[in-house]
């Protein structure tokens, strides 16, 4: 088993327990810090709901179990938080007032999460994933013979068979795994692969489906180094549209909140031709 495939195990397997196959490392290691995920999530944009006057996230209200919750949205799909945004506005209500639609990056979501951990007086930062990548994921599972049509998390795509390169700061190529939030996109790094190679073309690339949430999990408690080649691939509707704000707003001061940058961007290892990009095209 390839050292590729063996994370690729790891990040994607069922259940409460993630274990690794056994790699073999250089030197002791630990599992990565919230801050070094927190920088792995940096660049995958989200949108909330922000009032600039105050300063202030807006903050929802939720009723379970006779209990209300105090919940943070943001949204993988920018489309889903203006839509919640506009619901608001027409019902008139009070957290409608002076918000607008912001990007964040998924790491500011990602640390104000595990700091609100434990503490139900304070609002708990939730991502709510795209509802048609959730489809996609649910039909991934109905194809493998699981019977169970509830998908919870954040689906995240990926390709354990392509093998990708990042060129690492010593400058030799270090080997990644791409975890895709649209599986259009994906495919469409892999299809566009194939046209660069021909060997690969003849081979096939299955393509596997686990959750953001789980894949967070393993990089936090995993102590294999290895588990450092997990890189977050935002989609690219969302990057084309943090590219073109910012490319529109000549005032940084007004920038900061679209503040996520493109993927960094490998290129397929052991190919004659240089693959495409695995980070959504702009």
């Amino acid at each position: 088993m390839t050292r590729i495939h063996s994370i690729a195990t790891a990040v994607g397997l069922a259940g409460g327990a993630l274990v690794a196959s056994v790699l073999t490392a250089v030197a002791p290691a630990i599992a990565l810090t919230q801050e070094e995920v927190a920088r792995k999530l940096n660049n995958v944009p989200v949108f909330t709901l922000f009032n600039p006057e105050l300063k202030k996230f807006a903050v929802a209200s939720l009723e379970v179990d006779g209990k209300s919750i105090s919940l943070v949205p943001s949204y993988v799909d920018r489309t889903d938080a203006e839509r919640l945004l506009q619901e608001q506005r027409s019902a008139n209500t009070a957290i409608a007032k002076g918000v607008e639609v912001r990007t964040i990056p998924l790491s500011l979501v990602f640390l104000e999460s595990e700091k609100s951990k434990n503490k139900p007086d304070q609002p708990a930062f939730q991502v709510v994933p795209d509802e048609d990548e959730i489809k996609i994921a649910l039909q991934m599972q109905a194809a493998e013979g699981k019977k169970d049509q509830n998908w919870r998390g954040i689906p995240l795509f990926y390709a354990p068979n392509l093998g990708i390169t990042l060129k690492g700061a010593d400058g030799k190529p270090q080997p990644i795994l791409p975890m895709y939030f649209s599986r259009a996109d994906l495919e469409t790094y892999v299809a566009e692969a194939k046209k660069g190679d021909a060997a690969l073309a003849k081979t096939q690339i299955p393509i596997k489906v686990t959750t953001l949430d789980r894949v967070l999990q393993t990089l936090l408690t995993n102590n294999d180094p290895a588990m450092n080649q997990v890189e977050f691939i935002p989609p690219r509707a969302s990057l084309e549209y943090v590219v073109q704000s910012q490319r529109q707003n000549a005032n940084p001061q007004n920038a900061k909140p679209q503040n996520a940058k493109p993927a960094n961007q490998p290129a397929a290892p052991a190919q004659k031709k240089q693959a495409p990009n695995p980070a959504p095209k702009k």
